[in-house]
């Protein structure tokens, strides 16, 4: 997802508003400490899905469709989750189930 905002917006824009969010909570920053898999934590997305909204890097059809064919295809792997979970109570909804 992060590289997906960066093609919608730019490096330097992404990384100063993850930064910016991280150093509010007093976590080390994106560009003190590389977004890897140690850094795969709950509090950590969760900080990136609010600057992701905040920021509005989806809120375009476009934008929402290139999101959608990155997570798509992993939502069964993650059935159990809020995400997954609230995608297919949205398509319930969509398809009049």
């Amino acid at each position: 997802m992060i590289a997906l905002a960066i093609e919608f917006s730019s490096v330097e824009s992404v990384r100063a508003v993850i930064d910016n969010a991280l150093s509010t909570v007093g976590l080390p920053t994106a560009t003190a400490a590389k977004l890897g898999n140690d850094r795969d934590t709950v509090q950590v997305r969760r900080i990136l899905g609010k600057v992701a909204n905040d920021k509005k890097w989806f809120k375009t059809i476009e934008r929402g469709e290139r999101l959608a064919a990155l997570i798509g295809p992993h939502l069964c792997a993650v059935s159990d989750k809020p995400l997954s979970i609230g995608v297919a109570a949205m398509r319930k909804w969509v398809d009049g189930k």
